[in-house]
């Protein structure tokens, strides 16, 4: 699992629900660099057993789940890979930054983390044209709000747009088209 020197690390996590308190991470992908993939796993839950509703999004069953390791197992090696890494990026990251401390305990206060999110935003002021409603933006002719699948079109283009709506809201699709944008 090394990182390189002065190297970045791109994440994603998929939980059971938003509740860094009460709900589990069910997977887990840290990416380096240059995308290739350091950790890419499933996560047994330890507090939840069904989770319908985040089925619907990204559609991880508990039959997924039910040998794969627990948290404790895979926290030592997010750990050993944050600890190498000097910068930690993802989308939206404050959600999973919240989810790793509360279930694999790990400390990011002194870690240089960062948000693509509002980076991305901040693209969409400068270069985009306002559409109708808030945060809604044009890009040819489609309304777009800031969501990674919107960063991917806007960025990335349709056909990587394309690729990546059947493969969306799985953490390993949505670390590596994080570090693409």
């Amino acid at each position: 699992y090394k990182v390189q020197q002065g190297g970045m690390v791109t994440f994603d996590t998929e939980t059971t629900g938003l509740s860094s308190k009460y709900d589990d991470i069910l997977q887990i992908t840290i990416a380096g660099q240059h995308g290739e993939i350091l950790l890419s796993t499933y996560v047994k839950p330890q507090n939840c057993t069904s989770w319908e509703e985040s089925f619907e999004i990204h559609g991880i069953s508990p039959e997924m789940v039910e040998f794969a390791p627990t948290a404790d197992k895979v926290a030592v090696v997010v750990k050993q890979i944050f600890d190498q890494a000097d910068m930690i990026v993802g989308y939206n990251v404050g959600f999973d930054t919240k989810m790793v401390t509360a279930r694999f305990h790990y400390d990011f206060e002194q870690k240089n983390v960062i948000d693509v999110l509002p980076l991305f935003r901040n693209y969409c002021k400068l270069n985009l044209t306002k559409g109708e409603g808030r945060a809604a933006y044009l890009v040819e002719g489609e309304t777009i709000h800031t969501k990674l699948s919107d960063a991917v079109l806007a960025l990335l283009g349709k056909q990587e747009f394309d690729i990546f709506q059947n493969e969306a809201h799985d953490a390993e699709a949505d670390t590596l088209e994080t570090a693409k944008v």
